[in-house]
Order: C-alpha cells, then structure tokens, then sequence
C-alpha cells in the first residue's frame, strides 16, 4: 500500500493514547480543505486525505496525515482510501467559477459524490458531511438555473439525504455561504485585487445586503458536524450572522489597504456595461487557455451579485449545532490580505 499513499509526519502535540477518530477529506487541496486539514489535527483527529496530485498539498508544518492519490471516477482508489475511514468530509469537486460545463458539473459534482457515497456504504463508514453550498437553497432561482451549480450541489444532497433515510450511512448536509478566509477566491477576492492594485472602478452606493461565513467557522461547523447526534439526517445553512452590505465591504477593503476611496461613484449602467465587458474578454481568453487570475472570477452574473440580496439563516445550525460564530469578515480582513494577490 506505500505506492497508493505516502505519509506526511511531523511532531504530534496530541496524546499518543488518545483514541482519534479517522477521517478521509475529500478536496484537501482547496480553499476549505487547506484550512481544514490543520483544524482537524488540532482537534485530535487522525486525517486521510484523497487528492488528484500530492505537489498540490503544498507544506503543513503541524500536520501529520496520509495521503491517497486519485480522483472521483476512480472507484478503485477511493475504496482504499475509504478503508478503515470512520467519517468522510466531501469538498471535492468543481468550484463554483465562470462558464463551468453542465455535464461536467454533472460527471463530477454529482456522479462523483455518487461514487464515493456508493464506496462509503460499502466500506461501512459511518458518517459522511458534504460540503454543500448556500445555492442549493435557491436552485430553482433563475441565476441558479444559469449556472447549475446549486442543482449540482441539491442533486448530491438528495443522493446523500436517501442513502441517510434507507439506513445506509449517517448523512449530514452543510451549506455555507460565501466563505472569507486567507486564500478565498471569488468576487469579494477579485474586488480585494483590484483595489489593492488601484484598477478597481468605484462601486454605486450599493444597499443591498449579503450573507458571508469566515473558513475557520466551516471549519467548527464541520467538527460540530461530525460529533452531532441530532445532525443526523438534517442539512444546516452556515453564515456568521452578520447582514453585510457590499458598500461597507468596499470601504472596508480601501482602508485596509491604506487607499482613499474615490469621492465618485460609478453609475450602474457603467458598472454593468464594465463587468460584461470583463466577463467576456475572460471567457475569450479562457478558450485559448489564457487565465488571468484577477479577472478570472467576474463574469455578467457578478453584477447581479452585487445588487441583489442574498440573505441566509443560520438559527437551525446555531440551536441544533451549538454553532457559534467567531469571527467576521471585517476582522479578518487584515489577515486575508496579507500577501493576497
């Protein structure tokens, strides 16, 4: 079994007679996952992870955890890795960015959580938390439907959600909301960016208000998640509870990083015609295989992002989970920015 996995070790600060849960994370090399491998070894759990390229974990100085190469259509891998697993944490699969195909969403998203759902109840792990997203509450909304996303995301809920009532595994669903932390990405990422680097066209006054949750926060929801008896069956939203607007978010970025904001602001029908204009100089260039990471992430659903409320509940998550929130996205701020390009 050396050749299917390579072990990653460093000091252990836990006690050694300590019984650890083990648990395999599906998606370790993202944003979530990155941040979630350190919490989970510093809550005493013994973590796998299952990744596509071993190079792409970059250094853990305080972790200490097995590594299992492959991907979700390979059924194979995933039953090794699933071996002796007593819970499994699901954020693989394609991120929620620009001009995404819907069958790949559908390949991978879906057929991918299938798979390892499938593996899981043979195996006999016991729980298995999905990461799900704050768009499957709104998959019938017509951006939803443009994007697919979040029909992806409650197709894999609803497999979980049955194999859970048929007595198969213990199912639990999370659905945070745009998350903040130090290597997010996204719009709020690309608004950082740009006005960091002074290119960034000044917002209308903007009222609309948004729900966001900071990545160590997912991370407590997760653990809450993994221990709950009452989370059994249930899907939970997952926000820090606070209304943000995006006008304040913008303020905040520029005193952050010491820039005056503009005493102008850009009419909203400029606004539009800039961000359409974007998107589609992006998707060009993504077709001949140019990325540009600062631009990469807009696209003409960004200006209805900003517009548009996109408020959530967290009340089930914080009554059932004993979820707390402790952090907000203006106090974090100053660390997310640190070397944030």
């Amino acid at each position: 079994m050396a050749g299917i996995y390579s072990r990653i070790s460093t000091q252990d600060n836990h006690s050694s007679s300590m019984k650890a849960k083990k648990a395999l994370i599906t998606g370790a090399t993202g944003f979530i996952g990155k941040h979630l491998l350190v919490y989970l070894k510093g809550k005493g759990y013994s973590i796998r992870s299952f990744i596509r390229e071993r190079e792409s974990l970059g250094p853990h100085d305080s972790s200490d955890f097995e590594v299992f190469l492959g991907d979700l259509n390979d059924r194979p891998r995933m039953a090794e890795a699933c071996e002796g697993i007593d819970v499994i944490i699901h954020l693989a699969g394609l991120a929620h960015v620009n001009n995404v195909d819907g069958s790949l969403l559908q390949e991978i998203n879906v057929g991918g959580t299938e798979k390892l759902l499938s593996v899981a109840v043979e195996k006999g792990v016991s729980r298995f938390i999905f990461l799900s997203s704050s768009l499957a509450t709104n998959s019938h909304s017509e951006l939803t439907k443009k994007m697919g996303y979040g029909k992806a995301k409650l197709r894999s809920e609803e497999a979980l959600l049955e194999a859970h009532l048929a007595g198969k595994i213990e199912g639990v669903v999370l659905r945070p909301v745009n998350v903040y932390g130090w290597g997010m990405r996204g719009n709020i990422a690309s608004m950082m960016s740009m006005i960091q680097k002074g290119i960034m066209p000044p917002l209308p006054q903007l009222d609309s208000k948004i729900s966001l949750i900071g990545v160590e926060d997912v991370c407590q929801a997760i653990v809450l998640a993994i221990e709950s008896e009452v989370a059994k069956g249930k899907a939970y939203l997952l926000t820090d509870g606070i209304r943000y607007s995006v006008s304040d978010i913008e303020k905040s970025i520029y005193k952050v990083v010491g820039r005056e904001p503009p005493s102008w602001k850009t009419p909203r029908f400029v606004l539009y015609a800039i961000i359409k204009f974007i998107g589609v100089i992006s998707k060009i260039f993504g077709i001949v295989g140019i990325r540009i990471p600062i631009l990469s992430d807009i696209s003409s659903r960004t200006y209805e992002n900003l517009v548009s409320e996109n408020l959530f509940d967290n009340s089930l998550a914080i009554s059932e989970l004993g979820f707390k929130p402790t952090t907000s996205f203006f106090s974090s701020l100053p660390s997310i920015m640190i070397d944030h390009d």
